[in-house]
């Protein structure tokens, strides 16, 4: 990332109901941020250049170290905090969806259900999804 734009080669992309989002990395000699963005715009996130097309793309979630601080973490450390990253992410993603009518048609998530098999059901509806880099399912 830099600021909150997308670089392609960097990040990963991803796209709901045609709108596309980036999930990556930004840092400098102060700051490390992981950051989930969205297109300001459907269809209208632009790259290259940040003054120019960093206002197209909309920060969701970000989660930050002090650089210094972050390349002293423990494994367990770093995984904690890529951990509270997607925690947060993934609150932010869902909220999106429902402000945006995006992802199940009608902009809102069900209720969870709950009983085992429709609280079950309902993760993997609307939690699971597959990556396909690592042919794993991801929760």
């Amino acid at each position: 990332m830099q600021g909150n734009m997308p670089v392609k080669a960097d990040d990963k992309p991803f796209q709901i109901d045609g709108w596309q989002f980036y999930v990556g990395v930004w840092g400098d000699e102060f700051y490390t941020t992981a950051k989930l963005v969205v297109e300001a715009t459907k269809g209208g996130g632009q790259y290259g250049d940040p003054k120019v097309a960093g206002p197209t793309w909309r920060e969701l979630a970000s989660k930050q170290t002090d650089t210094d601080v972050g390349n002293k973490l423990t494994d367990a450390q770093r995984a904690e905090f890529l951990e509270q990253f997607r925690t947060q992410a993934n609150t932010a993603l869902a909220a999106w969806v429902k402000a945006n009518g995006s992802g199940t048609g009608t902009g809102t998530l069900p209720e969870i259900p709950k009983d085992f098999w429709g609280w079950l059901r309902w993760h993997f509806l609307y939690r699971v999804t597959f990556n396909s880099a690592t042919n794993q399912l991801v929760i």
